[in-house]
């Protein structure tokens, strides 16, 4: 699976040099999940996890200081079993994958 850049930065600009979602993995997890992330420059990045209903189940920000690839690691508690849109935002753009969660 390929890299994939957030969409446009708030000026209605592509910027798809700002961050890259390489690959985020075991999919699906049971007690964490790794992200790994190509950037640009130093960012704050925004993990949100949201059920097939639209409820947020997990988030956590981290604040990214050095450019290259990155290693991120969520470990969610208390959320159930299923599958779950995985939205990463920065102040550039955001973008959505989908991601499984077993016990």
């Amino acid at each position: 699976e390929g890299a994939r850049p957030l969409g446009q930065n708030s000026q209605g600009r592509s910027n798809p040099q700002l961050i890259m979602l390489m690959k985020a993995y075991p999919n699906p997890f049971s007690n964490q999940c790794t992200l790994v992330f190509s950037f640009s420059e130093p960012t704050q990045i925004k993990s949100e996890l949201f059920d097939l209903k639209g409820r947020l189940a997990f988030q956590q920000v981290d604040t990214i200081d050095t450019i290259g690839e990155q290693v991120l690691t969520l470990s969610p508690l208390n959320i159930e079993v299923g599958t779950y849109i995985l939205r990463i935002q920065t102040k550039d753009g955001i973008s959505s994958n989908m991601i499984s969660y077993r016990a």
